[in-house]
């Protein structure tokens, strides 16, 4: 579903992305973990269109996006939940969830509004709230839900856990277990590495802007030297 080659991306020359290559099927759940710092979100950024690369392919549902505005990006179903949420904090969860549709133009999909209230109740209970009196939590939904409303065939999660308690962190996965199990494919970024790598059958380590490790989920949580760099032991 998605290749990037030999992908480079520059902030004011400094070398954020030095060559990064991976690839994403359809149907995988695939983590991308390293630390802060290490070009992470820059590489969604740099997917969704939203920064711009200074060379490499990426490639969407075997479509080169180069050229298209983040917006067209997301039409053709490439959907990145930002770091952050940046969700639209003076309207109602209900509107929130419906400017989300704006992604979809005249595809269809399986998520609709009653799809989203099913994988997330709260929102259904406070689709009437202003999104920025939500806790944390709720928020993160909520922007996982208005992205499910534009038909994502491939979504972009950044860091879904920050900032939330363990309990609603565990909530916030079991639904993208559950998306990745009715069949949507997910690359995501998460700082906490073993989450990660639990939750996914493969992932990539990203270190000053370089792919370094790359492999099955259970093999990277295993190998010594991520464990000593990554998972805090």
């Amino acid at each position: 579903m998605l290749n990037v080659k030999d992908l480079h991306v520059s902030y004011k020359g400094i070398k954020a992305l030095r060559g990064v290559s991976l690839h994403v099927e359809e149907g995988e759940m695939v983590a991308l973990i390293g630390s802060n710092g290490a070009g992470k979100s820059t590489l969604l950024n740099a997917l969704s269109n939203a920064v711009r690369r200074k060379a490499g392919e990426i490639v969407f549902g075997g479509r080169e996006t180069r050229g298209l505005n983040p917006h067209a990006v997301a039409r053709q179903g490439l959907l990145h939940v930002p770091e952050g949420r940046q969700i639209l904090a003076d309207m109602s969860v209900y509107e929130n969830l419906l400017v989300g549709q704006i992604a979809l133009g005249r595809r269809t999909t399986r998520y609709t509004l009653d799809h989203v209230y099913e994988l997330f109740p709260v929102l259904e209970e406070r689709r009437d709230q202003i999104a920025g009196t939500l806790s944390g939590g709720q928020q993160q939904m909520l922007a996982i839900g208005r992205a499910l409303m534009g038909g994502p065939e491939l979504l972009l999660l950044d860091e879904p856990s920050l900032g939330l308690s363990p309990l609603i962190t565990d909530q916030v996965f079991d639904a993208l277990t559950r998306l990745n199990e009715e069949g949507l494919t997910v690359l995501l970024v998460e700082q906490n590495a073993l989450r990660a790598l639990e939750a996914t059958s493969r992932a990539y380590v990203l270190d000053r802007g370089l792919i370094t490790h790359e492999g099955p989920s259970a093999e990277l949580a295993g190998d010594q030297t991520i464990i000593e760099s990554y998972l805090g032991a």
